[in-house]
């Protein structure tokens, strides 16, 4: 399932050239079904565009049944252009402009993740100028944290939410605020959690902390947001979820909170977990050389397409999963590669010491699970090669959902400055 037919690849790097990102939509839908026909209906599943905000992701994803989380004023716009209702839209995020608050309290989004006490103030204030009330959910940064997390987010100093102290401190200011409605608390600890019973123990926490709070402040909780960060494996001796098991899990304690509080709907955010397995991004290999004892292999693609790949960022680089495809004769013969991109830094690789069969110029090589974080989070301006094409699989058609970008949209914006000289 989570692979393509090399005759596709072979057909795609032809027709629209390389890099070129693909995303296969039967891994899309079956992640997303495999929790949303295994949860309670009264579990509701937002989309968290971070992960891949290409309009044709969007839309898939809203005729697949989910709603929607963004980030920006971009994403969005970019949501509802996608088909999404502005109450199945939620912002999160900690640096929210007025901007951005204003246009989605304008829009009646369904809900403001708020991540400071000063942010729902603000709230409040712009809600009262329109004569509204704006529904909130409180980040809370809780006293625990997910220990095996790969990407750890909360429990610990952080500009994410608000920690447990200071909200109970300053709760009185703000619980009478006349433009906000308080619905509940989101807690959202970490990313790339990998293990089942670390999952678990972070949503039985939340759900307790949602009990205790809504107790504490009198408050007729209607939603608990637990967040998200299910994983994927990208690299050796990582296990996929079992997520079947997970979701049987999940449903049992969401059935036993819902007995206490049946009246409330639970979110979860998902982002990685359901666009990452779908995508691949295609290369060509350009150049072959050997230097100082070592096999490189030189590429169209780097860091300004994938940078996720590279590892910058990350304390250490470990290599993506990679498929090599040859155009002409297959070599059993195994070399150990450097898989370099064509930027002029020493930090464009995307592969390192990794055993592949002997590889000429004009093969293609795969990199797996990119359909998150993957063109979204590169340094897309760096050299200036351009934004690469996206290509949408679906029931065996080959769709275009982005084009190349050209050097006249690169130039687009810019302005020249002779007129002043």
């Amino acid at each position: 399932m989570n692979t393509i037919s090399h005759q596709t690849i072979l057909e795609i790097s032809q027709n629209f050239g390389t890099p070129t990102y693909i995303y296969n939509s039967e891994i899309i839908k079956k992640r997303f079904d495999a929790l949303r026909n295994n949860l309670p209906d009264f579990v509701e599943i937002f989309y968290s565009m971070k992960a891949n905000p290409t309009l044709g992701i969007c839309e898939y994803l809203k005729l697949l049944g989910s709603n929607c989380e963004v980030c920006s004023k971009i994403e969005f716009l970019t949501a509802i252009k996608a088909g999404f209702l502005p109450d199945q839209i939620i912002f999160v995020g900690p640096g929210k402009t007025i901007d951005e608050i204003t246009l989605c309290i304008a829009h009646k989004i369904k809900f403001f993740i708020c991540e400071s006490i000063d942010e729902i103030k603000l709230i409040n204030k712009i809600s009262k100028k329109y004569k509204l009330k704006t529904n909130i959910l409180i980040r809370i940064n809780p006293n625990f944290k997910i220990e095996t997390a790969l990407i750890k987010m909360s429990g610990t100093p952080s500009q994410f939410g608000i920690d447990e102290k200071t909200l109970n401190n300053h709760f009185n200011k703000f619980r009478n605020l006349n433009n906000i409605n308080i619905a509940g608390i989101q807690v959202y600890n970490a990313s790339r959690v990998l293990d089942i019973d670390s999952i678990v123990s972070n949503v039985k926490q939340i759900l307790d902390l949602s009990n205790q709070l809504k107790k504490l402040w009198k408050i007729e909780f209607t939603v608990v947001d637990i967040g998200g960060g299910l994983g994927v494996p990208y690299f050796e001796h990582e296990q996929e979820i079992n997520i079947e098991y997970l979701a049987e899990l999940l449903r049992n304690i969401f059935l036993d909170f819902s007995k206490e509080n049946n009246k409330m709907k639970i979110m979860m955010e998902l982002g990685r977990y359901l666009v990452a397995e779908s995508g691949f991004l295609i290369s060509k290999i350009n150049y072959i050389k050997n230097t100082h004892d070592k096999h490189y292999a030189v590429v169209d693609s780097g860091l300004h397409c994938h940078m996720a790949a590279t590892g910058l960022g990350s304390f250490v680089q470990r290599n993506f999963p990679i498929e090599i495809i040859q155009k002409n004769t297959f070599s059993h013969q195994k070399l150990k590669y450097q898989i370099s991109g064509p930027l002029c830094t020493p930090n464009d690789i995307l592969f390192k010491n990794i055993m592949l069969p002997e590889m000429k110029i004009g093969d293609l090589v795969v990199i797996k699970n990119s359909g998150a974080y993957g063109l979204t989070a590169s340094l897309t301006r760096f050299l200036s090669h351009g934004i690469p094409a996206e290509i949408f699989l679906y029931k065996k058609n080959i769709y275009l959902i982005r084009e190349r970008e050209s050097v006249d949209e690169i130039l687009l914006t810019q302005k020249s400055i002779t007129q002043y000289m």
